[in-house]
C-alpha cells in the first residue's frame, strides 16, 4: 500500500474540519427532523446520545494513536477487523465509504445547500435557488481541488463565521418559545423516540470522520483524538440548543420535513431572514469542503488497494485524486434536480452513519485478542485508560446501542432502509465484480506493529 503524502494542517485547523462536517447542513437539518419525531424528549435524548459517543472513544482513540492514518474507516476494518479472512474485512470497509460516497455524489453534497439558497432567493429574488447550489458546489470543489492546507485555512474561517451565524439565530429563539410545546398533552412514540435518539447521536458522532483525514493532521496520534473529543462535544451541545428552540416554537407536529430555516422564520423580523439564508448557506458550503475531501481520501485508498480502477486514484499536484474530483462534480451537478423528502434523507444518512461507526467498537471488540502488541505502541503505553479490557467492555456496550438504534430508525422510516438495503447491494456486486477483475487481497505488512 502506498499512500501519497500530502502537507499536513494544525490542531485548530483539525478542530474546525471536524466541527464543520456535522455542525454544518447536518445541525441545519437534523436537530429538527429529531424534534419533529420526538418533540419535548429531544433535550433528554440529546444528553443520552453523549452515552454512545464516549463508549465509542476508546476503540477510536486505540486505532488513532496506534495507527494514524487517512482513510481510517476504509484501512482499520480492512486490515484489523477480520485478519482470519482479510476479504471480508475489506468489503465492509469498501462498503462504509461506498456508501458515503455514493449518498454524497447523489443527494447529500447539493441538498444541503438547497435551505440557505431558497431563504437567499427570498430575500434577492434576482438569484434563483438552483444557480446558487450550483455556484455554491463549484465553490467547494474548487476549495477542494487546491488540497489540505487551502482546506484547513478555508474551515477555520468558515466555522468561526458558522458559529457566530447559529448563535444569531437560535439564541433570539429561547425568547419565543412556547411552555405549551414543551409540555405536549399526546407524548411521541417510542420508536419515534429512539430513531430521533440516533439521528442526534449521528451528529455528535459524525465527529469521528476526522479519522479520515488522520494521516494528514500534525501530531495525529494526540491531536486527532482532542479534535474529536471539541468537536463531539460542540455538536451535541448545538444539536439540543437548536432542537429545543424548534420544538418550542413550533410545534412537533409541524417540523416534519423542514429546517433550522423555517423555525427561525416564525420569530426573527424579515430583516434578519439574510442572516438566516447567511448561516444556511454557510452550513451546506463547510459540510461539502469536508464531505468532498474526505471522499477523496476514500478514493485514494481504495485506488491504492486496486478496489476501483488506478484512474481514479490520479492525483494533482495538491494530492487530491483530479478525476475522481471532476467525475464526482459532474454527477453532483447532474443531480440538482432530485426531490428527496428530507425525512428520508437524514435517516438513511444516520443508517450509513450507524454502520460506519460501529467500524471502531467492532475492531475495538477483537483487538486486545487479534492484535495485543497494538497495545505497546508508545502512544498507547502512555495512556492508562486505553487498556485492553476497557477497550473491549466499551466497544461492546457502543455496538449494541448502535444495534438497537440501527432496528428502530429502519422501523420508523422503511423507504431509509430500503436505499440503504440497495446501496448495500449494489456496492457488495461492486466488489465481487472486481475482485475477478485485479487481485485486491489488502497488503498484510501495512498492518502496524508495536514500536
Amino acid at each position: 500500500m502506498s499512500q501519497i503524502e500530502e502537507t499536513k494542517i494544525g490542531f485548530l485547523a483539525s478542530v474546525a474540519a471536524a466541527i464543520g462536517i456535522s455542525i454544518g447542513g447536518g445541525v441545519w437539518v437534523t436537530p429538527v427532523v429529531a424534534g419533529s419525531m420526538a418533540g419535548p424528549t429531544i433535550i433528554l435524548l440529546g444528553v443520552l446520545a453523549a452515552i454512545p459517543i464516549f463508549l465509542s472513544f476508546p476503540a477510536y482513540f486505540t486505532l488513532i494513536k496506534g495507527w494514524p492514518t487517512s482513510a481510517g474507516h476504509y484501512f482499520y476494518p480492512s486490515r484489523l477487523l477480520l485478519p482470519e479472512n482479510k476479504s471480508v474485512g475489506q468489503l465492509i470497509g469498501w462498503l462504509a465509504v461506498w456508501m458515503m460516497t455514493s449518498l454524497g455524489a447523489v443527494a447529500i453534497i447539493q441538498y444541503i445547500l438547497i435551505p440557505g439558497a431558497e431563504i437567499i432567493h427570498s430575500v434577492a429574488p434576482i438569484v434563483s435557488t438552483h444557480s446558487l447550489v450550483l455556484l455554491l458546489i463549484t465553490f467547494s470543489f474548487t476549495v477542494v481541488w487546491f488540497g489540505l492546507r487551502m482546506i484547513g485555512w478555508i474551515e477555520i474561517v468558515l466555522s468561526a463565521l458558522l458559529l457566530i451565524s447559529i448563535a444569531a439565530v437560535v439564541l433570539p429563539g429561547f425568547g419565543a418559545v412556547n411552555p405549551d410545546n414543551l409540555s405536549p398533552l399526546t407524548p411521541p412514540s417510542v420508536g419515534g423516540a429512539v430513531a430521533a435518539f440516533a439521528l442526534l447521536y449521528s451528529i455528535a458522532a459524525a465527529s469521528f470522520y476526522t479519522v479520515d483525514f488522520g494521516g494528514g493532521v500534525k501530531d495525529a496520534e494526540e491531536r486527532v483524538t482532542q479534535s474529536i473529543t471539541i468537536a463531539a462535544t460542540a455538536n451535541i451541545t448545538i444539536a439540543i440548543l437548536i432542537g429545543v428552540v424548534s420544538v418550542g416554537i413550533v410545534s412537533y407536529t409541524q417540523l416534519s420535513n423542514e429546517t433550522l430555516a423555517f423555525v427561525a422564520l416564525q420569530y426573527l423580523p424579515s430583516e434578519l431572514l439574510v442572516v438566516v439564508g447567511f448561516g444556511a448557506v454557510l452550513a451546506g458550503v463547510t459540510s461539502n469542503i469536508v464531505f468532498i475531501m474526505i471522499m477523496n481520501r476514500y478514493v485514494k485508498a481504495t485506488a491504492s488497494d486496486g478496489l476501483i480502477p488506478d484512474i481514479f486514484g490520479k492525483t494533482n499536484k495538491y494530492g487530491e485524486p483530479m478525476n475522481f474530483l471532476v467525475l464526482l462534480y459532474v454527477i453532483t451537478i447532474a443531480t440538482t434536480f432530485l426531490n428527496i423528502p428530507l425525512s428520508v434523507l437524514a435517516t438513511c444518512l444516520t443508517l450509513a452513519f450507524l454502520t460506519t461507526f460501529s467500524i471502531g467498537p467492532l475492531i475495538g471488540i477483537r483487538l486486545p485478542s487479534q492484535f495485543p502488541d497494538f497495545f505497546e505502541k508508545d502512544a498507547l503505553q502512555s495512556s492508562r485508560y486505553l487498556t485492553p479490557t476497557l477497550v473491549r467492555y466499551t466497544s461492546i456496550g457502543a455496538i449494541g446501542i448502535n444495534t438497537v438504534s440501527f432496528a428502530f430508525v429502519s422501523f420508523q422510516t422503511p423507504l431509509a432502509f430500503a436505499v440503504y438495503l440497495g446501496l448495500i447491494t449494489i456496492g457488495t456486486v461492486l466488489y465481487g465484480i472486481r475482485r475477478k477483475q485485479a487481485d485486491i487481497t489488502p497488503d498484510p505488512s501495512a498492518v502496524p506493529t508495536a514500536d
